[in-house]
């Protein structure tokens, strides 16, 4: 049987791709989701692999999630541990200098990508016993890096940084610390372990207790019930999504097969309208800014000035998770626009509203229920004379009603409901704000970068308003 091949592959071989595919799966699915709250099933439809596959690859039916869970872990520290050592090859004697560039790497990698974060400090808790070893190995290798291999006082500097460092780095991944404070309470730490005394290092690990993450911002992750976010990812081509997101797309794309084109002639809009607004403004607030996809906002508007500062604003935790570890320079927030007076509170801290600023919300209140003038005019009432205001909004106007109803019995299942709005209803969202030329027209229609595409049998709107002067 060994000899035999699929796909120009032996049958060993092959497991071995699968086993590797799940362990990929595994480490996006217990990075953002949890080792408690991702299921078997879960995992094999992130790998594309069968419920059979998974268990010729992990015979232990008792323990196999928790063997797959050490092996993520494992493959977690060793990408860690290879960090470190790049960053140290030069610095072999053990030093301050050393400990401070291994510290500033380490912390650097973990928060790089808050999945390694969860991985490395709360998912590998969970493991117990089971990961006790794995978790005792990468502790010692990294001790040696972090402190040196020969010095008893290097040994304390590094278990004082790995012990101090974990609730911080475990935390991180689901809440607005900003990086900048991890890397200086990590060097904290190692400065105050240099004192030669184990009393610096209990009184360093009790400065860096941390806040718990918010009940918000780490509430539970319904894989079951398809999320618009993940959904538009989906049709405009991303992986970020479940089997749930992808079916509901499908009957999208029975009603229309067109779908993904007007998601990609929304997203189109945006690049063009952030582009244009970004001649003129200097900070960018992205409300729903959803799951990254490139270009994103930042993206775009850094091409026009590099000095730009964009924030985006979000309430679902997988948004949140894979945008602070995929957008580079980016504040990602947890905010509700439903509650658009604390939003404001939360973006006073990082946002100058005496300055003017773009408040970009594409695609965003065809799926807010809540009245859209009273959202807006809560920042409308903080903005600056040449802030701007970026929409594109859906419309039933002009739609046959039957396909409307059953757009909407698609997004009834999903986490929040398609909400289509008149012309003029849409229109009355810029209330405080001056169009600008063409006004409010169709995606496709604004400003196009060549021949515009026709609209769609469910047309999106978009179009950009300012504040005079």
């Amino acid at each position: 049987m060994s000899g035999r091949r699929y796909a120009n592959q032996t049958a060993e071989e092959r497991l071995a791709d699968q086993k590797q595919r799940l362990i990929t799966a595994a480490y996006e699915l217990f990075g953002v989701l949890g080792y408690t709250d991702t299921r078997v099933v879960d995992i094999c439809a992130r790998a594309s692999v069968s419920y059979r596959t998974f268990y010729e690859c992990f015979p232990d039916r008792q323990r196999g999630r928790l063997e797959l869970l050490r092996l993520v872990y494992e493959g977690c520290a060793e990408e860690a541990i290879r960090t470190v050592e790049e960053a140290v090859s030069r610095l072999h004697a053990y030093s301050p200098d050393r400990t401070r560039l291994a510290v500033d790497a380490y912390v650097l990698f973990v928060t790089g990508d808050p999945r390694r974060a969860r991985v490395l400090y709360r998912e590998a808790a969970t493991g117990g016993e089971h990961l006790l070893p794995s978790r005792d190995r990468t502790a010692e290798r990294l001790a040696a890096l972090l402190g040196g291999t020969d010095h008893p006082q290097g040994r304390l500097v590094a278990k004082g940084v790995l012990a101090a460092s974990e609730g911080l780095l475990a935390n991180w991944a689901h809440t607005d610390t900003s990086t900048d404070d991890i890397s200086a309470a990590a060097m904290h730490i190692a400065e105050r372990a240099f004192d030669e005394s184990e009393q610096a290092f209990n009184d360093a690990s009790r400065y860096l207790r941390w806040k718990p993450a918010s009940q918000e911002s780490c509430r539970h992750i319904d894989t079951s019930v398809a999320s618009t976010a993940r959904m538009y990812d989906y049709l405009l081509g991303g992986k970020d999504n479940y089997a749930v997101d992808r079916a509901a797309v499908q009957r999208l794309i029975e009603l229309m097969p067109e779908s993904p084109d007007l998601a990609k002639a929304n997203r189109a809009f945006m690049r063009r309208a952030v582009a244009f607004a970004a001649a003129a403004v200097g900070q960018f607030v992205d409300l729903g800014t959803g799951i990254p996809t490139s270009p994103n906002v930042d993206e775009v508007v850094r091409q026009m000035n590099p000095e730009v500062v964009v924030v985006g604003i979000d309430n679902d935790p997988i948004v949140l998770s894979h945008g602070r570890a995929l957008r580079s320079g980016v504040q990602i927030m947890y905010g509700d626009v439903r509650k658009p007076q604390e939003v404001v509170r939360r973006l006073a801290k990082v946002i100058d509203f005496g300055r003017p600023v773009a408040l970009v919300a594409t695609s965003l209140f065809n799926f807010i229920p809540d009245d859209p003038v009273g959202i807006v005019g809560e920042f409308r009432a903080v903005m600056a004379p040449g802030s701007m205001l970026v929409i594109s909004h859906g419309t039933d106007e002009g739609a046959p009603p039957e396909m409307v109803a059953r757009f909407r019995e698609v997004y009834a299942d999903a986490v929040s409901p398609a909400v289509f709005r008149g012309v003029a209803q849409i229109e009355g969202i810029f209330d405080g704000f001056t169009l600008v030329e063409p006004g409010l027209v169709d995606v496709q229609h604004w400003r196009p970068d060549g021949v515009a595409e026709r609209p769609l049998p469910i047309r999106m709107l978009g179009g950009i308003g300012h504040i005079p002067r």
